[in-house]
């Protein structure tokens, strides 16, 4: 095998712990780790790296922003993701994102060496339970995806405004939060409803509780 630069990014040290005694009787594969986005985001500008083990859920700058950033600035860097089996909300952030592969840390250890060969030869890599989630919760992602391109049809204003809705603020506090009048922030309510293929107030609200994770970071 060729060498392969890799960056291993998560927040607990036991999995980076792991990850390094699992692949040290390869000489091929040389290890920096990063304990955050941050860090990882600092590694990428000062040294070469081939493949991002990432852990998707960190605090800070996540594991979705630094896929992002690597896709925007490094696009030859294979990201491979990390993420929990529970963790629909989590997994779902990332697969919009440019990745190589795609592993639950219940079995990441186990699969590691067979998934970085195959990124690295250019081949996307996805875990057996990792196929199997994303099977059985097609319909979920699918109405994922549904709704992430109909949030792209917002303007800044009506974004800043559902964003407020979510956040329990009535008609009278967005309109004195965003310096517009009341009646300004209706039509953008009834514009946002038409978008989103809402009917109603309530309905605005229920979606915007619901799905506040989707757009509170665009």
């Amino acid at each position: 095998m060729a060498r392969i630069d890799l960056l291993v990014v998560d927040d607990h040290p036991l999995l980076r712990a792991g990850v390094k005694v699992l692949l040290s009787s390869n000489s091929s594969i040389v290890i920096t780790e990063a304990s955050s986005g941050d860090d990882a985001i600092f590694v990428l500008k000062q040294q070469r790296v081939d493949i991002v083990l990432l852990d998707i859920d960190m605090p800070g700058k996540n594991g979705v922003d630094v896929a992002r950033y690597i896709e925007e600035n490094f696009p030859d860097i294979k990201t491979v993701f990390l993420t929990s089996h529970a963790d629909f909300y989590t997994f779902a952030s990332a697969t919009d994102v440019a990745y190589a592969g795609f592993l639950f840390k219940e079995n990441a250890l186990e699969l590691l060496s067979d998934c970085l060969a195959t990124v690295a030869r250019g081949d996307k890599y996805i875990g057996k339970c990792c196929v199997e989630y994303f099977t059985a919760n097609k319909e979920r992602l699918d109405c994922v995806r549904k709704i992430k391109m109909a949030i792209k049809l917002l303007t800044d204003t009506e974004l800043r405004v559902l964003l407020l809705v979510s956040e329990g603020k009535t008609t009278p506090q967005i309109a004195e939060q965003l310096f517009n009048s009341a009646k300004t922030i209706e039509n953008h309510r009834t514009n946002i409803c038409q978008k989103l293929e809402l009917k109603g107030s309530n309905n605005l609200l229920t979606f915007a509780l619901e799905n506040k994770w989707l757009f509170k970071n665009d």
